[in-house]
């Protein structure tokens, strides 16, 4: 039920020796309450009804219907799928194994563009509970990156969804891992209940983290509390046509200092006077404004100085 114009169908819709019917009516809209339903007072046009039939598609590509986990097309790590986002909010469910994934190893999965397609990516675990998303613009490809899995998961469900669809364009689906860098991140970590650590070190007073800005994604990093009052010192350098926002939370969400965004793509940001008050967890918030990178990585320079340094800081005017 796409809008007005719209063509409709049902790609690679499996069916069994039979008879089936096929049933199409106009949609119309509810009429808001102690209103008339708004209907037309002429004839529409006549549609052109197409009924194909032929072979399974080729292990390459889905079969439809695939909207529940039991129903799930196998993807392979290294493998390369097709499917259709076939009708408005169409959703297709593939089973990613991870027999064969090292310990320091994180899943990385790819959704290219279609046109006039927003994608949303959830990646849920072996009993479909979510464990991270990703949602990208319209035309826009749509990735996960440094998804770190429990140890023993036999797999996990990749469940891609749209709003309104595209019958005509089939997209590309890839499932891929590789080791993680050292001091990079994992995902999930866009909450502060999912942070990840400032440091491996838990006595480390300076660093540098290094992650992926993928299109809807934010990445919280926590610096854990200490008895005495510090400063940190902050810098994230994005990869190029990359516009970055870095910012300083509490516990509750509540900003720190104003989150900074005063850099062009590809420029780096700095907060080089966030107060960090004794015995308080601060979050660091890597965060994305515009389209972000599948393929390059930013950095984020960390230091803490004692409160009483503070006279050394850098201006932040």
């Amino acid at each position: 039920n796409g809008p007005a114009g719209t063509r409709e169908g049902f790609p690679n819709l499996v069916v069994q020796p039979g008879r089936y019917r096929l049933h199409v009516r106009e949609f119309v809209k509810k009429a808001a309450p102690g209103a008339a339903a708004a209907a037309r007072t002429v004839p529409c046009a006549p549609y052109a009804l197409e009924v194909h039939t032929g072979p399974l598609p080729s292990e390459e590509e889905e079969l439809e219907p695939n909207d529940q986990a039991a129903f799930a097309g196998e993807l392979p790590i290294g493998g390369i799928k097709k499917g259709y986002a076939g009708w408005r909010r169409d959703q297709d469910y593939w089973r990613v194994s991870l027999a064969g994934l090292g310990a320091n190893e994180g899943l990385a999965v790819d959704v290219d563009a279609v046109p006039g397609v927003a994608w949303r990516a959830r990646l849920l675990d072996s009993t479909e509970k979510t464990l991270m998303q990703r949602q990208a613009g319209k035309d826009q490809p749509v990735a996960v990156r440094n998804l770190a899995l429990r140890a023993g998961e036999p797999f996990v469900y990749l469940v891609v969804a749209c709003g309104a669809g595209n019958i005509d364009e089939p997209y590309t689906i890839r499932a891929s891992s590789a080791p993680f860098r050292l001091d990079e991140e994992t995902e999930p970590n866009d909450s502060a209940s999912a942070a990840n650590a400032i440091s491996d070190e838990p006595d480390a007073v300076s660093g540098v983290r290094v992650g992926y800005l993928v299109s809807g994604d934010e990445d919280y990093y926590r610096v854990p509390s200490a008895p005495l009052a510090r400063v940190l010192r902050l810098k994230v350098e994005p990869p190029a046509f990359v516009n970055a926002t870095l910012g300083a939370v509490s516990e509750t969400g509540q900003p720190i200092v104003p989150a900074v965004d005063k850099a062009r793509r590809g420029e780096a940001e700095s907060l080089p006077n966030v107060p960090v008050p004794a015995s308080t967890t601060v979050f660091v918030v890597v965060s994305l404004k515009g389209s972000g990178s599948e393929s390059e990585r930013y950095r984020l320079e960390w230091s803490l100085v004692p409160d009483g340094a503070a006279s050394t800081l850098v201006p932040d005017d």
